[in-house]
């Protein structure tokens, strides 16, 4: 059977300038990438994620990352949310020798089940309370950096954040006591991934990455978190680059030289 037409939604400033900073996206993109899986790139800007892809999709509103799946029957369906997205493709192209969560398995294995719960918790903790530390540091970035956001759509962002909560956010980056204490709630964060990382070391278990020697899913939905720190360059040294977390230093070189990243994509690392 003839595999279906793909279609990745992603979000762009200006036309020719995709926005690498948005966290989600990154992890279909990776997940499309580990899995080898043949897809088109269709990048939309903010006015056309509330307005146009809305009334495409049939549905009130449109979150990214978001696929489009053409069939061969001319039938088309939209998976957004980027946990609905693994999971199909997991059902529809992974193989023994590539998965998401358990290479050499059926994807309704029991060891595929359970990795994919292990994955879904983490991915639902690093949503939530490592973003929560690591949101702070980056909102007057994206919306004060001229490289990030342009014309309307730094206005709507601003908008969209509200205008007070970006400057109040300003001004507490420019305090080195507020920043370092929000720098070490997020370390406190990262101790989790540092944990896991360095038990792993400990036991003699080979490989940098979480489950093994390679990038699965669970270390994909850690990694999209660091692009999003990026506009930041102080957060970047001060949490995923600090030196009370050598293994998460470790794994991060490991996932940048996995293949799977695009570096060029993404601005240098300000540790390099």
């Amino acid at each position: 059977m003839t595999s279906p037409n793909i279609t990745l939604y992603l979000l762009r400033d200006v036309p020719g300038m995709p926005l690498y900073f948005p966290p989600h996206p990154w992890k279909t993109i990776l997940a499309l990438k580990l899995l080898d899986v043949p897809h088109e790139v269709e990048y939309v800007s903010l006015d056309e994620l509330s307005h146009v892809l809305p009334l495409r999709m049939g549905t009130a509103k449109v979150v990214l990352p978001a696929l489009k799946i053409a069939h061969n029957n001319q039938s088309e369906e939209y998976i957004m949310d980027s946990y609905n997205i693994a999971i199909w493709l997991e059902e529809n192209f992974a193989t023994r020798e590539r998965s998401l969560f358990s290479p050499g398995s059926h994807y309704l294995s029991s060891a595929v089940v359970s990795a994919r719960i292990f994955a879904r918790f983490l991915e639902n903790w690093v949503d939530h309370s490592l973003a929560a530390a690591l949101r702070p540091c980056i909102k007057s970035f994206v919306s004060n950096g001229s490289d990030l956001l342009t014309g309307t759509h730094r206005d709507s962002y601003r908008a969209r954040v509200g205008v007070d909560v970006i400057d109040e956010m300003a001004k507490l980056n420019k305090d080195p006591t507020w920043r370092e204490a929000q720098y070490e709630r997020a370390r406190e964060q990262f101790n989790l991934l540092e944990r896991l990382l360095a038990e792993q070391s400990e036991r003699g278990e080979i490989g940098d990455f979480i489950t093994g020697s390679e990038p699965r899913y669970v270390d994909i939905v850690f990694f999209a978190f660091y692009p999003f720190s990026l506009p930041n360059p102080s957060l970047v040294l001060g949490t995923w680059r600090h030196s009370s977390l050598p293994f998460v230093g470790k794994w991060l070189d490991a996932m940048l030289g996995s293949g799977l990243i695009d570096t060029g994509a993404l601005p240098a690392d300000p540790s390099k």
